[in-house]
């Protein structure tokens, strides 16, 4: 998921730099702020569903351990 995160806010990146160089200066700051939004709602979007289909919320639910558990020697 970090990964798919990551992603994101480097296509935002590019986006950003394309409409900076291609609007008008007055509309660049309306478009950047419909992109951050947008690009939150859809990575959120995206995490809750995977949450949900990878069985992250019922082990959640269940008080199961995540993850790489801590080994004592």
């Amino acid at each position: 998921m970090t990964w798919v995160w990551g992603l994101g806010f480097l296509v935002d990146s590019v986006a950003r730099v394309v409409v900076a160089y291609t609007l008008d200066l007055d509309v660049v700051p309306v478009v950047n702020t419909v992109l951050m939004v947008a690009l939150i709602f859809v990575l959120q979007a995206y995490s809750q569903l995977h949450g949900k289909f990878s069985g992250f919320f019922d082990a959640l639910k269940k008080g199961a351990p995540m993850g790489d558990e801590v080994r004592s020697a």
